[in-house]
């Protein structure tokens, strides 16, 4: 009996160390994908001075892109929706930049940095989001920091 608890404690020990490490690859391949997205924002701003053979690259860099969003949906990873307009929620967005605008309503999203993710059920990374503060003050981000990076 003993030695069959002992068994399922160095399981469930396994388990865990194996899932730690799915997270942190996860994590690894998320951060690639925000890379190629930064890439392809400021390829945009720059229009003019794409040439043609860029663009090709560009077309096969978005593929390479698309793979890896694939490989993280595939382990069960599910976009966090967030909309500019909708308002600041600590359990699910981080605070990448805040700004002052008098024209819209304290907390208010403006703009979406990263996208964030749930994975089992959790988040895992939030999504990370400019806000309006214009006392200037960052939101409270403390009051849930359930994994998120």
């Amino acid at each position: 009996m003993r030695q069959r608890a002992e068994a399922r404690l160095e399981v469930e020990e396994l388990d865990r160390e194996h899932r730690e490490q799915v997270r942190k690859l996860l994590l690894g391949v998320l951060e690639t994908i925000d890379a190629f997205d930064r890439v392809f924002r400021s390829v945009a701003s720059k229009p003019d001075t794409i040439t043609p053979q860029m663009r090709i690259w560009l077309n096969n860099f978005r593929t390479v892109r698309r793979l890896l969003e694939r490989v993280v949906t595939e382990q069960g990873l599910v976009p966090i929706v967030a909309n500019p307009e909708d308002s600041f929620d600590p359990h699910w967005h981080r605070v990448s930049r805040i700004v002052a605008d008098p024209t819209r309503p304290e907390g208010a999203i403006v703009e979406i940095t990263a996208p964030g993710w749930v994975w089992h059920g959790a988040v895992l990374r939030k999504t990370e989001v400019v806000v309006v503060s214009n006392n200037h003050q960052v939101p409270d981000e403390s009051q849930t920091d359930e994994g998120g990076t």
